[in-house]
């Protein structure tokens, strides 16, 4: 099973003649200020990608606002021992009442996913802003702190070492030692001499909290993954090195309006096209680098076209900036593919993050590389350990569901929290009502065009076919003049959609129309139609 922890502002929003600005204070009414809410979801790991992409299959285990989360003794890190602990009981069976009859589901947590901040909380670790940023890791120091530059034995390495024969990793046995030692020098050192043996081991003093209660089955190291969406893409290495990039585009020609100008040049997928107006718009507005401050989701979208801008100008630029850059596009590439469930190798994935950060640290120096450059180090392994990486792509929109139930109760009383719960849960419930197991799925299909019985019969010899202008594809949505990627004749092609068949015993085909391709990514559409596989369709 995979639990996830978010944590995010839920509003609350009322109708007044005036709304006065103080904390805790809306119109006429003394009501509960905007605050913090905390969220644990959940899934099945059986579920496979494609049912890990759905919101309506991560469960609510838990919802709290940060006010009591902050009366527990021990704080979120208490919270969290005691939201594992629920799962205990899956390990016996839990038994479930189906239609068909009666189930025992067993499992256990095996992937903590979440970002850095939570994962501090929950572990009571120093974490970014700590000596050891990384919870991974036990000799890796911020380079700021110059413990490694004065380290005549080599052991320490900073956090812009990308050697990984250097870097050592810690073990749940390390954090169980560590813990103990805490435990054991709390009574005996004052609280100066306690703060720096908490600062040399990275970890905070947390009697309640996960690493100090020996009975928690949630290990540190066994069960804890990043989340590549917030490294990368939630003010993370996508946008710090782009950030740096763009001074050197504005010399190679490409300055702010000449750039915009060239991005709406662009058109995207149906399903991502008002991200990407979005994203554009976001960009247009910012005139530098601190104010350009996309989402995730504009993030994802701008990436590819600011790739195609580097290329353009490449010849004019810094050759060791725009080489970073594009290689760090690769990686992006990769991490995509995965949430796509695509095959990548994760021995690939290492040596490209790597040859990133090396070019990286060439093209803009160590001062540039901050934290979450580090986390990206360890993406790899996660990924041949637990054999995906879950971003929290998902999550963001399972927000959207508390959010709503949130937002909509005027009177948070002592029972907020349970009232919440019970409603999203039941959307959840409802929402699983449409739900297939099918990795594509049609959307909304209609008997097929009279024109097309002929062809299909021709073909499969059959005329019970359904078509429809959309499909949801492994999590993702393809229309009718979408251009999407494929294997064809055993080769890659670039194809435009005409419509999407569905036969008799399930399986769905696409017409689809190949492009030639002219070169330096260029592409002619071509004359003739065909079938494909929609499963094996990608969108680029």
């Amino acid at each position: 099973m995979f639990l996830s922890y978010v944590k995010f502002f839920f509003c609350k929003t009322f109708i007044f003649p005036r709304v006065d600005t103080t904390p805790g204070f809306c119109g006429m009414s003394c009501l509960p200020p905007p605050g913090k809410f905390h969220a644990f979801y959940w899934s099945i790991k059986d579920y496979g990608q494609a049912g890990l992409c759905r919101e309506d299959l991560w469960f609510t285990t838990c919802c709290l606002r940060s006010n009591k989360v902050n009366l527990l003794d021990g704080g979120l890190s208490a919270l969290t021992r005691e939201v594992v602990a629920l799962f205990d009981r899956f390990k016996s069976g839990v038994l479930l009442t189906f239609l068909s009859g009666r189930e025992f589901l067993f499992g256990s947590v095996s992937v903590l996913v979440g970002d850095e901040g939570a994962l501090k909380s929950m572990y009571a670790v120093k974490g970014a802003s700590g000596t050891i940023p990384c919870i991974f890791c036990w000799n890796v120091v911020q380079a700021r702190s110059t413990l490694a530059d004065h380290d005549e034995t080599g052991h320490l390495q900073p956090h812009t070492c990308t050697d990984l024969s250097k870097i050592k990793c810690r073990s749940d046995a390390d954090f169980a030692n560590a813990a103990l030692l805490l435990t054991t020098e709390k009574a005996r050192r004052n609280k100066k001499e306690f703060e720096t043996l908490e600062q040399s081991l990275g970890i905070n003093f947390c009697s309640e909290g996960v690493l100090f209660s020996p009975s928690c089955h949630l290990k540190p190291i066994s069960h804890t993954m990043y989340d590549w969406l917030h490294v990368y893409l939630v003010n993370g290495v996508f946008q710090a090195h782009f950030g740096l990039v763009m001074p050197h585009l504005a010399e190679a020609g490409f300055g702010h309006v000449a750039l915009v100008a060239f991005l709406k040049t662009f058109t995207g997928p149906k399903f991502q096209s008002s991200n990407m107006k979005a994203a554009i718009q976001t960009f247009e507005k910012s005139k530098s680098k601190e104010a350009w401050k996309p989402s995730a989701s504009e993030a994802l979208c701008m990436y590819p076209l600011l790739r195609i801008a580097v290329m353009e100008k490449r010849g004019r630029m810094n050759d060791g900036v725009a080489h970073s850059f594009l290689l760090l596009c690769g990686v992006l590439d990769l991490l995509v593919s995965i949430g796509k469930d695509g095959k990548v190798d994760h021995s690939r994935l290492g040596d490209l993050i790597v040859r990133h950060l090396e070019a990286y640290i060439a093209a803009f120096g160590g001062d540039e590389f901050f934290p979450k450059c580090h986390y990206s180090i360890h993406l790899p392994e996660l990924f041949r350990k637990h054999g995906t990486l879950i971003s929290c792509w998902t999550h963001e929109r399972k927000h959207k569901q508390l959010k709503m139930w949130a937002n909509n109760l005027a009177n948070a009383g002592a029972w907020f929290e349970e009232s919440v719960l019970r409603e999203v849960t039941q959307t959840c419930f409802n929402a699983l009502s449409s739900f297939s197991p099918l990795s594509v799925v049609l959307i909304n299909p209609q008997p097929c065009k009279k024109h097309l019985k002929d062809t299909v019969l021709e073909v499969w010899g059959t005329m019970d076919v359904v078509s429809s202008s959309g499909a949801n594809v492994n999590g993702l949505t393809v229309y009718s003049g979408d251009v999407v990627l494929l294997e064809l004749d055993g080769s890659d092609c670039v194809a435009e959609v005409v419509l999407h068949l569905q036969l008799p015993n399930g399986t769905v085909y696409s017409i689809i129309t190949p492009w030639h391709g002219l070169g330096n990514n260029m592409f002619k559409a071509g004359d003739g139609s065909r079938f494909a596989e929609t499963k094996k369709l990608v969108l680029p």
